[in-house]
């Protein structure tokens, strides 16, 4: 584990991790209680959005504090057959796609080599669970008879 890693480990707080934008998509001519999953490709995507870093400044307090707004966007769908053909753009089938907030707090700014240290795995980490949850929520409202398997979460590697 980097220094650098662990310095913003030690400083960083975890405040709360919300929704800021999901989309749930099913094309129309599709019936998700009949929906046959073995002849699709399921695509996943998981990615870092953005970071704000905002300074937090008590009213008659001389200390300030830093808030560190983390943005995570993960995504599964559904593509048909036809999505293997070399040139064409994929037709998707079922979409289940969300961008999640993942505030923390810090007694001090971080420098940007600790940010980025922690950025890679944690707050993947963090919004993971609330993924899951959304995924199987959201294969439920739609009325797909099994959700779509969410794996646990692996840090990479690289």
């Amino acid at each position: 584990m980097s220094e650098a890693l662990q310095k913003a480990q030690q400083c960083l707080m975890i405040h709360s991790v919300n929704l800021r934008d999901s989309t749930v998509m099913v094309r129309l001519d599709i019936d998700p209680w009949s929906y046959d999953r073995a002849s699709a490709q399921l695509q996943s995507y998981r990615h870092l959005d953005g970071v704000q870093e905002v300074e937090l400044q008590v009213e008659g307090q001389a200390e300030t504090s830093w808030e560190y707004r983390c943005f995570y966007a993960l995504g599964n769908r559904f593509v048909g057959a036809e999505a293997d053909t070399a040139g064409k753009e994929p037709v998707v089938d079922i979409e289940i796609a969300a961008v999640f907030q993942a505030r923390y707090l810090c007694k001090r700014q971080l420098e940007k080599e600790e940010l980025a240290a922690f950025a890679k795995d944690n707050v993947g980490f963090h919004v993971w669970p609330y993924w899951r949850e959304f995924v199987q929520s959201s294969c439920n409202r739609i009325g797909l008879p099994s959700p779509i398997d969410v794996p646990m979460y692996s840090i990479s590697k690289s």
